[in-house]
């Protein structure tokens, strides 16, 4: 998975930056401690400067990036209105230096209040996905009530090195019908909804009503243990079966 993000870029090595405002061996010291390593790992740089000024950022030669992650501030004793308010300053920061860029980046911003959503709406070819994380975390813990394994469960589809991880890639084949018309080609794969995309935003429908129909735009979610197991055919109205697999890169993208 790592070779195709980095595939995508056109590069073979991965390289993070991590931005600080300040006490650069510091923040190289509590990374180690909390990765417990002795020296953090070649490819990884912790740069001085802010997120939200454009000055600084330009040094950190964005446009070549493949993703660009900004948490919120939790760690900083922020309150979330002042947490917002720097991601929204941030954003707009990057858009003035990615403006340009024939291919921007993923970018994956996070807010306390879902409310504030609005005031990031995407302009037309921008990649941005808002993590609502306080809400993320109360829905998990009040569901967690009823099923309390269900932390484990997150995790683990969450994790690169155990269990299934979900997916989302393309069917055009599928057109018309609905996501459980997809029948699978392993016992380890399984459909459980689609992504759709309107108006420059996307919408993630997981076992969507019997009446939804998949257009050629929208994407097949799929739990599986690697992207090598999602061969899937689709079976016509006249018995015709068809089948595809993800050859290419950018039909191929993780979803968290």
């Amino acid at each position: 998975r790592l070779a195709r993000f980095l595939e995508r870029g056109g590069t073979r090595r991965l390289r993070i930056v991590v931005v600080a405002e300040s006490d650069v061996p510091e923040h190289r010291r509590m990374l180690r401690a909390h990765l417990g390593l002795r020296r953090l790992p070649r490819g990884v740089f912790i740069r001085l400067g802010s997120e939200s000024s454009p000055a600084d950022l330009a040094r950190f030669d964005l446009t070549r990036a493949g993703a660009i992650i900004v948490p919120g501030d939790e760690f900083r004793g922020a309150n979330d209105a002042s947490s917002d308010a720097r991601m929204v300053q941030t954003v707009l920061a990057l858009r003035t230096i990615l403006e340009s860029t024939r291919t921007p980046p993923q970018l994956v911003v996070e807010l306390a209040d879902p409310r504030k959503t609005p005031a990031l709406a995407s302009p037309p070819g921008e990649r941005l996905e808002i993590v609502r994380g306080h809400a993320i975390v109360a829905q998990l813990m009040a569901q967690s009530i009823r099923e309390p394994r269900l932390v484990e469960i997150v995790l683990a589809l969450l994790s690169h090195a155990r269990g299934h991880a979900p997916y989302a890639r393309s069917v055009p084949s599928a057109a018309g019908r609905h996501p459980g018309a997809i029948a699978d080609g392993h016992s380890a794969t399984t459909v459980i909804g689609a992504v759709t995309r309107s108006d420059g935003s996307s919408t993630t429908l997981l076992n969507p009503p019997p009446d939804f129909e998949l257009s050629r735009d929208d994407r097949v979610v799929f739990l599986a243990q690697a992207s090598d197991d999602l061969i899937v055919t689709t079976a016509g109205s006249a018995g015709i079966r068809s089948e595809e697999h993800t050859s290419e890169l950018q039909s191929r993208q993780y979803l968290v």
